[in-house]
C-alpha cells in the first residue's frame, strides 16, 4: 500500500511506525527512585509539553505519542507549558487544531501524583474555541486541590509547515535547550527567574478550519496515520507543499 503515497506519506509512516505508546519518562538525576521518593505529573493524549521549566521534553509532544503520558519529576516547583492538539474528522475532510500553550505551576511534592485536565470538547466548534483559546487544570489527586492554568505569554509560528515538521519554536523563543528520558529537568528554586515569557502574545488555532459541518465533526484517533497526513497535505499551500518535500527530502533514510 505505501507504493501507492507520495514520498512524504511515506516518510511520515515509516516515522510514525515507531510511534511511542503511553510514554513514560523519568526526568530526575541519578538512580531510578521509588514511587514514594517522585512526583508524577499525568497528562491526556491530547494535551502535550511544549517546555518544562524552560526546556523542550522529548517525548512529552508530537501527533506519534499515542495515550496518556507520565512524566515522573524530583520534588520541587514546575513551570509547565503544556497545549491542546487534536484532529477533528468533518465528514470527508479533517481539521487539525493546536492551542497556544498555557502555564501550569506545580509545586511537586514526594508521592504525590498529579494530572492537567481540561474540559473535552463535545462539538467541532467547542474544539475551535478550545484551540483558540486553551486552558485547564493541575489537579493534585490526593487532596483534591484543582489549580487553574494562567497566561503563558508565549504562543507557536503559525502554518502548516511548522505543525507538520514538528517545530516546537515558542514566540518569542526563550531560547531553552531539549530533554529527553534519562536526562534531567531541575525544579525551580525560589529565587529562580520563571522561564515563561510575560508579555501576552495573541492565541490561536495553527490550522484554520477546513469546513463548516458541525453535525458531521468528531474527534479522529492519532493512530489514524492516513487519515492525519492526508489532512496536514490538503490543507497547505503550493509554497508550503514545496517547503515541506524539500523538508521530506533532506531527511536520513
Amino acid at each position: 500500500m505505501l507504493q501507492h503515497l507520495p514520498k512524504f506519506m511515506i516518510a511520515l509512516a515509516l516515522l510514525m511506525l515507531a510511534a511511542c505508546a503511553n510514554p513514560k519518562l523519568r526526568l530526575y538525576d541519578g538512580t531510578k527512585q521509588s514511587v514514594a521518593q517522585v512526583a508524577t505529573l499525568t497528562l491526556p493524549e491530547e494535551i502535550e509539553v511544549a517546555r518544562l521549566n524552560g526546556v523542550e521534553v522529548k517525548g512529552a509532544s508530537g501527533l506519534w505519542t499515542r495515550g496518556d503520558k507520565v512524566l515522573e519529576l524530583a520534588p520541587g516547583r514546575y513551570e509547565v507549558l503544556a497545549y491542546y492538539r487534536e484532529i477533528w474528522n468533518l465528514g470527508d475532510q479533517h481539521d487539525v487544531l493546536r492551542s497556544d500553550p498555557a502555564l501550569f505551576v506545580l509545586d511537586a511534592q514526594a508521592g504525590r501524583r498529579y494530572r492537567i485536565d481540561y474540559q473535552r470538547p463535545a462539538r467541532y466548534q467547542d474544539a475551535q474555541r478550545l484551540a483558540a483559546a486553551f486552558s485547564g487544570t493541575l489537579i493534585d489527586e490526593a487532596s483534591g486541590a484543582r489549580t487553574p492554568s494562567k497566561a503563558s505569554g508565549v504562543r507557536f509560528p503559525t502554518g502548516v509547515i511548522a505543525q507538520v515538521s514538528g517545530s516546537s519554536e515558542l514566540l518569542p523563543d526563550n531560547g531553552s535547550g531539549q530533554a529527553g528520558d534519562g536526562q534531567v529537568v531541575a525544579p525551580l528554586g525560589a529565587s529562580d527567574t520563571p522561564p515563561a515569557a510575560t508579555v501576552a502574545t495573541p492565541r490561536g488555532s495553527v490550522v484554520a478550519p477546513l469546513a463548516d459541518t458541525p453535525e458531521a465533526a468528531t474527534p479522529v484517533r492519532r493512530d489514524d496515520w492516513l487519515v492525519l497526513m492526508q489532512a496536514w497535505w490538503k490543507q497547505a499551500g503550493p509554497e508550503e507543499r514545496r517547503a515541506f518535500l524539500r523538508w521530506v527530502s533532506e531527511q536520513p533514510n
